[in-house]
């Protein structure tokens, strides 16, 4: 599959920093509406970031999740194959 979802998060986590510190440049070193406009798309952007980030975290929870039952499950059926009665 290639990348894990923390090794994403740390490159977007990366790439937000230095977008952080492109936007504010940006807004102090420049003046004039363009460079405003340009400072608030980047900000949007940043946002848009740091959403994609949540969003991982909720799949690698939700993926954390599904083994744990999936652990349960094959433990369930182990006992049930052993002839345990399940507690």
């Amino acid at each position: 599959m290639g990348r894990s979802l923390g090794q994403m998060q740390s490159e977007l986590r990366s790439i937000i920093n230095e977008l952080e510190s492109i936007a504010s440049g940006i807004g102090s070193n420049f003046k004039g509406i363009g460079a405003e406009q340009c400072s608030s798309k980047l900000q949007d952007f940043i946002e848009e970031c740091e959403a994609s980030i949540k969003h991982l975290d909720h799949i690698k929870e939700v993926r954390r999740e599904e083994k744990r039952k999936e652990r349960e499950r094959q433990r369930k059926l182990e006992m049930l194959l052993n002839g345990k009665t399940m507690i």
